[in-house]
């Protein structure tokens, strides 16, 4: 299977003939780190989207990605409202429900409702004084696209799963539903939002256990709202409580395969 990292929590996955894109959003502001790395036409076509939560910076690209490709959309029901509202056809837009089982090409995905991060203060304060003047100009990425309920995914492919997290705000509760139904080989795990977020994502590894772990959501990918989180506190971190699991850290628009079978 191939794994291309898009960016903030985006990625693309092909197994046989099979494409899912997990949420594909590339439309990174020219101060961006790095500015360009794929564009919305590049995405597609793909057999479904699936959504973690409604944030601009997990589904701003959608609209148009269903203009240039018109595919199945797998969203929390207000994000797909939100997106109906902003020009999707209503065939295209597919409620999630916690439990239901997607089956969509080669993959088999399960759903697991969690809670988004919580924002912690000195993180806004810090974005707050970094914008400055400009905030206004800033306002509509954050009412434009409300969070909803936000999902884990687990994705089940041949004989292994990846669990893809676009926020680490699981609590301790969905985590060990998440860790009851089975053990994950890959975890894509998000590191944003939290000025312990290295700590917070860590403890989620700890609990999870999984083979490897991959960090995504750590890119620079709206100066300056957002920043660039450094990985070496969490992989330290992660080699103390887990020192079995390997930590793959990708550039963004890396490509790597996986194997399908279990180590």
């Amino acid at each position: 299977m191939k794994l291309r990292w898009l960016g903030t929590a985006g990625f693309r996955l092909q197994h046989q003939d099979g494409t899912l894109l997990v949420d594909p959003y590339v439309s990174r502001n020219a101060q961006a780190r790095p500015s360009h790395v794929a564009s919305i036409d590049s995405l597609g076509p793909a057999d479904a989207v699936i959504l973690s939560h409604g944030h601009f910076d997990h589904a701003a690209d959608l609209p148009e990605l269903a203009k240039r490709h018109p595919m199945p959309i797998h969203a929390c029901p207000r994000s797909c409202r939100n997106l109906a509202f902003r020009g999707i056809p209503e065939p295209l837009l597919h409620p999630i429900e916690a439990g239901q089982l997607l089956e969509i090409g080669p993959f088999q995905i399960l759903p697991f409702p969690i809670h988004h991060v919580r924002y912690g203060a000195g993180l806004v304060l810090r974005t707050l004084k970094r914008i400055g003047v400009t905030a206004p100009t800033y306002l509509p990425l954050l009412k434009d696209w409300p969070c909803g309920q936000p999902f884990a995914f687990r994705i089940i492919i041949d004989q292994i799963s990846l669990m893809h997290m676009g926020t680490a705000g699981a609590t301790p509760a969905e985590l060990d539903r998440i860790a009851a139904d089975r053990r994950d080989e890959v975890l894509l795990i998000a590191l944003q939002g939290n000025d312990r977020i290295h700590e917070i994502s860590a403890a989620i590894v700890d609990r999870l256990r999984p083979n490897r772990v991959i960090p995504q959501h750590h890119d620079d990918f709206y100066p300056p709202v957002s920043q660039e989180v450094p990985l070496p506190p969490f992989t330290d971190l992660v080699r103390q409580c887990q020192p079995h699991t390997l930590v793959t850290p990708l550039e963004v628009g890396q490509e790597i395969e996986l194997s399908t079978r279990p180590p």
